[in-house]
């Protein structure tokens, strides 16, 4: 018997969703860790969605608004964090 990660059936299975999502975690903290990048602003949202969509009937380019707001707080948590 393989060890459980190295189980392709059992690691694409439903039993295993949570590791795949730990590891969508991990892999890019991972990743950021390498390249030095010690803070960042997470957004979750959907990987069908681009800039400039409208997201719903009402007009508003959520997309456009989020990323405005990661913008403001990035700038917030440098002002704020690198002035001592």
């Amino acid at each position: 018997m393989p060890k459980a990660y190295d189980d392709h059936d059992f690691m694409h299975g439903e039993s295993a969703r949570p590791l795949r999502i730990l590891a969508e975690y991990l892999e890019p903290r991972e990743r950021l860790q390498k390249q030095g990048i010690s803070r960042a602003i997470t957004f979750w949202g959907s990987a069908r969605i681009h800039g400039g969509e409208e997201r719903v009937g009402d007009g508003r380019d959520y997309f456009a608004m989020a990323k405005g707001l990661g913008q403001r707080i990035g700038q917030w948590t440098m002002d704020t964090h690198n002035s001592g």
